[in-house]
Order: C-alpha cells, then structure tokens, then sequence
C-alpha cells in the first residue's frame, strides 16, 4: 500500500494491494478524476462516509459492465463474484456499452481514504449483500431502500466469464440475431465475442462445441 494522491490540504489517498480496477482504466485517468473532485475527497475523509466519483473523462475509456434489466428478465442469474461473500445479479447475453465515464469508490479511515474500487461507466448502488456499507450510511434504511430498487432494475454483464459462460452468451445474442450457432462463421463469432467483451477478437475455425469451448478457454486465459 502507497500514497498514490494528495490533495491541496493533505488527505492521503491509498492504493492498498488488493484494489480492484477494470483493465482500460490506468493511472492516469484515476488521478484526473481524483485531482477534479478534492472537495468531495476532503470531505469524505472528515465525515468518515464512502465517497463515489463519477467523472467524464471526455473520450471512450472503456465499456459499462452494468445494465438496465428490469425484473423478470430473461436470462438473470445470480453469481458470488471474486471475493465477495455475496450473490450479485448477473444476466447472460448481453452487450456492455461503450463510455467516457470512470466512477470511483474510496472508504476513509485514521490515515486518509482507500482506493476500493473502480469501473468504467455511471455509479450504480451498493449491492443488498454489501451489509457494512449499510451499517455506516447516515440513513441505513433509506440506503437500503434505495439499493433494492437500484439491482431489482439493474444487473451485471460478467467481466470475468467462464468459457462455458462465453458460450450461453454466444448462444443467446446469435439466437437473437436469428442465427444458428451452429452455423456462426469464425467472423460472425468473432463479432459477437468481441462485442461481449469490449475489445477486438479473433475467433479460430471451429467445428464443433468442444472446439468451441477450447478456443473460449484460450480466450479468456
């Protein structure tokens, strides 16, 4: 852990080990957003509350993993992400969209506040399982309320797919676009993979599932 930013009155912003960032935002656009809100940081560090930026960058940073996806959608489904110790609602084929938007999550403590996390897109709401951001909101109930709402409209689109995952994704926008995905081209799987997952890909010749999901597996590392 190391000071990564100080303000004009001193709060120390940390970045510890375990922050977690998606991959198309760099340090760069971290410490313009930070030196664009210090008043927010500032202030966050003496009420002790999370603090939430939300900053445009100006140009596409990257793509937003949360949509709008009202309840009883098709395709939801619930998965326990990285090291939380709850179930984030997740929905399956999907397309992320593009932004210029970063938001950024910091939490005060005696020392300064943390870089906790930071995504491409708008803010969303604390996840219902996120209990202990509820045992510090100014008004718990109203912030609970608020969450609920929030993720009974909104899911999560998979940053981190399984290659099993890739495929129900595959299936399910090919499906939509009236293709069989049996039939997908290495150019048409090629356009769907890379939509889905924000960045240029080049799918091999395939010529059945397993090989499929091979190539799936090599995709994704």
């Amino acid at each position: 852990m190391y000071i990564f930013y100080r303000t004009k009155v001193g709060t120390c912003v940390f970045k510890p080990p375990g922050f977690h960032i998606h991959e198309s935002i760099d340090d760069q656009i971290l410490i313009e957003a930070l030196m664009n809100n210090e008043a927010s940081i500032d202030e966050g560090y003496e009420t002790k509350q999370d603090i939430q930026i939300t900053y445009n960058v100006g140009y596409p940073i990257g793509v937003s993993m949360c949509i709008i996806c009202p309840p009883h959608s098709r395709n939801v489904y619930f998965k326990v992400r990285d090291q939380r110790k709850y179930q984030s609602r997740m929905v399956h084929g999907a397309l992320p969209q593009e932004t210029s938007y970063v938001t950024i999550i910091l939490k005060p403590n005696n020392k300064g506040v943390f870089l906790i996390t930071a995504w491409a897109g708008y803010p969303s709401k604390p996840e219902i399982g996120n209990l202990t951001f509820f045992e510090r909101a100014l008004k718990p109930k109203e912030s609970l309320i608020e969450s609920a709402e929030f993720w009974l409209n909104h899911a999560l689109i998979d940053e981190n797919p399984t290659a099993k995952d890739l495929l129900i994704d595959i299936k399910i926008i090919s499906k939509r676009l009236g293709l069989d995905y049996h039939e997908l081209t290495t150019d048409q799987i090629s356009s769907i993979l890379s939509a889905r997952l924000g960045k240029d890909i080049y799918f091999p010749e395939w010529h059945s599932e397993e090989e499929l999901l091979e190539g799936l597996s090599k995709i994704i590392g």
